[in-house]
């Protein structure tokens, strides 16, 4: 069974029910928002609908062996989407900081270990694209995207 599906779902878990980091760390994001597993993050988004984000199954670049099991890491894609108007700025900073913070989330957590994920997996690092000029201004849609690296460590079979 692929590792990416459970580790994706996991993520939607981390997003639903964030941890308490530490007592000065945040326990709940900036923006109220949905999130759900899905390859298809190109759905139809309402005027004025709540902000949504896709979690999405990414490649598996590198495998390990080692004596303690397997380490593979494995991306996810969190999708961050919203209908809006383009001259909005200050909705398009606010949406920029959301991406950041739900960034900073995986950054920060305890161990840098996924809490809702068996066996371990461990944030390794991340790479955001802030937003969509084009996309913004054609379809009055915010659109940023947050590739996640994880290390999956598995004991061998």
């Amino acid at each position: 069974m692929s590792i990416l599906i459970p580790l994706a779902n996991a993520v939607v878990q981390e997003l639903q029910e964030p941890v308490a980091i530490s007592e000065i760390a945040f326990t709940e994001f900036s923006q109220r928002f949905t999130v759900k597993r899905t390859y298809n993050t190109e759905q139809k988004l309402e005027d004025g609908g709540l902000l949504q984000l896709f979690v999405v199954p990414g490649r598996s670049p590198l495998e390990l062996s080692s004596r303690s099991g397997l380490q593979s890491n494995r991306d996810i894609a969190v999708f961050v989407r919203q209908k809006l108007n383009v001259d909005d700025t200050e909705k398009v900073d606010a949406l920029v900081n959301f991406l950041e913070e739900v960034n900073q989330y995986f950054v920060r957590l305890p161990g840098a270990k996924l809490t809702y994920f068996q066996p371990d997996a461990h944030y390794l690092q991340s790479e955001i694209t802030p937003f969509f000029p084009a996309r913004l201004r054609s379809q009055r849609e915010y659109l940023g995207v947050i590739v996640v690296t994880f290390r999956v460590y598995e004991d061998e079979p």
